[in-house]
């Protein structure tokens, strides 16, 4: 390439293990996607230019391959949420609260105080309108969630799954304010929890109907099926991700993190390479390590099981699909895995 300051790296074959076979997809997709959206805009107020960005981006599709069997109802719901969660999770990631902890946590603590309470007032202290609406959203959704369901168990695995997830997006924006960098091993505890990933494993239960007894939930081996898919997603979205995030100056990216510690581009991307690869393994021993149950509680697990291999399907796939991250050269990259990231970003500028 002709550009000094750009380099191509490859990226390692996402598509390996379960991955290698295309997913199912909800029948219901095409139709409730344009009701989501249509949702989203209309709760929101969002301008021109928001609607056109949630239009491209396309996570419905994302939550068809995350809850195939969904019925409409059901699917619209989590369409929803999806749709939701990108602008919100934006403000903090890339967005106007990425710098600022005082918004960052007014918008939060409005967000759990109305979960708590949804007959409350949900002040946000410190923000604009469009914010106040964005948190009307979800709420919005939580609502439906809960008289859909009818199982409070369920309702408090997903409102912990959020707790967890606002946390994790709070601590990024603390170490981003504070410009704190931190090393791969203590970069993947928080973005564990602000990946967002937590709360799809409730809205699988949802979707599908699922009836789990909490102590199956709780199994050592369940919670590290979960936690594993959890660090599958952070990976490949890390790696999809990067060459889009170090043009925003992102620094909590995996790649960032291995290149801020003496490793070139290109061994970064192979480091997280193998790290994906060691989770597939460690993800099809765990699945074969599941302890027997009745035959009540065997069937639902086997397509809980299977709602963790989706969320992981469905960041791929969705990856594949969405402009979001490569722009116009997205089928080329994926053809050819071959991606072209700055040689010197300014994040290695204080290294």
């Amino acid at each position: 390439m002709s550009d000094p300051t750009r380099q191509v790296v490859l990226m390692p074959n996402l598509f390996t293990s379960f991955l290698a076979s295309a997913p199912l997809i909800n029948p219901h997709y095409s139709s409730v996607r344009e009701e989501s959206e249509t949702w989203l805009a209309t709760t929101w107020q969002c301008d021109q230019k928001a609607q056109a960005k949630i239009k491209a981006i396309d996570f419905s599709y994302f939550c068809a391959i995350l809850a195939p069997h969904a019925n409409s109802e059901r699917f619209r719901l989590i369409c929803d949420w999806g749709n939701w969660i990108f602008p919100f999770d934006d403000l903090f990631d890339d967005g106007d609260l990425r710098n600022d902890s005082e918004r960052a946590r007014s918008m939060v603590e409005t967000l759990l105080e109305m979960m708590q309470d949804v007959q409350g007032s949900g002040n946000l202290l410190v923000g604009t309108d469009a914010e106040k609406r964005l948190i009307e959203c979800h709420l919005d959704i939580w609502k439906r969630f809960q008289s859909a369901t009818g199982n409070a168990d369920l309702s408090e695995r997903y409102k912990r799954a959020m707790q967890e997830y606002c946390e994790g997006a709070l601590q990024q924006v603390q170490d981003c304010s504070m410009d704190n960098t931190r090393d791969i091993e203590n970069l993947l505890i928080i973005r564990r929890l602000s990946i967002g990933a937590e709360p799809l494993y409730a809205l699988v239960e949802f979707g599908h109907q699922l009836e789990i007894p909490d102590y199956v939930l709780e199994n050592d081996t369940i919670k590290q099926i979960r936690l594993t898919g959890v660090d599958i997603i952070l990976i490949q979205n890390d790696i999809i991700s990067y060459r889009k995030e170090e043009g925003e100056d992102v620094r909590h990216n995996l790649i960032a993190a291995c290149r801020r510690h003496g490793l070139s581009a290109q061994e970064a991307f192979d480091h997280l390479g193998r790290l994906l690869a060691e989770r597939l393994e460690r993800f099809d021993q765990l699945v074969e390590s599941l302890p027997p149950w009745d035959d009540m509680t065997t069937v639902p697990v086997a397509a809980y099981v299977e709602g963790v291999r989706n969320s992981v399907r469905a960041n791929l796939y969705w990856s594949l699909r969405t402009e979001r991250y490569f722009g116009a050269a997205t089928v080329d990259v994926w053809k050819t895995r071959k991606v072209d990231v700055m040689v010197r970003p300014s994040y290695l500028e204080c290294c």
